[in-house]
């Protein structure tokens, strides 16, 4: 069975994927990509990264 990966403010795993990926370059390179809209895409990054790293 799949667990459900729901971003929780304060949650200290992403918070600390937050402060790695929420830097200038990664915005950068996102709109270096025409990948639009940044913000949103910034979240979905962290949880396809947060669900790898812990296979879910």
């Amino acid at each position: 069975m799949k667990l459900l990966v729901i971003p929780v403010k304060g949650d200290e795993k992403w918070e600390f994927l937050s402060k790695i990926i929420d830097k200038l370059e990664t915005k950068k390179a996102l709109a270096r990509y025409k990948i639009t809209p940044v913000n949103n895409e910034i979240k979905f990054l962290k949880i396809i990264i947060l669900a790898m790293f812990f296979e879910l």
